[in-house]
């Protein structure tokens, strides 16, 4: 099985992400491995748009889990109505592997509250 992103959740302060192989616990618990940007399109009835209001939310905390399958991201914050890129390139499997597809995206709609 390849080192893959498995599935993205939103949490009330940011993301958890799960894997389909343990991370290593360096790069795993390093904030630097965890880039992520955000942006928006402007509403209108077509279809597409260009991206808007592009910004980079700061990853305040990371949390790896002990069984290196998944990871809190605590972002300093999380709008509605904006799409958030992961990028997790940095990443790396307990087994040295790099994550087959880097990059991942999440559509706010709703926040959960705590």
């Amino acid at each position: 099985m390849p080192f893959e992103i498995n599935r993205v959740t939103i949490e009330p302060d940011g993301f958890k992400v799960t894997f389909t192989k343990p991370v290593d616990q360096l790069t795993g618990r390093s904030m630097d491995s965890y880039v992520i940007s955000a942006f928006t399109h402007p509403y209108h009835a077509g279809y597409g748009g260009p991206e808007i209001e592009k910004h980079k939310p700061g990853v305040k905390a990371v949390s790896l889990a002990e069984d290196g399958l998944s990871a809190k991201i605590t972002l300093e914050k999380l709008d509605r109505g904006f799409v958030y890129e992961l990028d997790l390139a940095s990443l790396r499997s307990r087994d040295k592997e790099e994550l087959l597809h880097r990059n991942a995206f999440y559509t706010v709609n709703e926040i959960p509250s705590r």
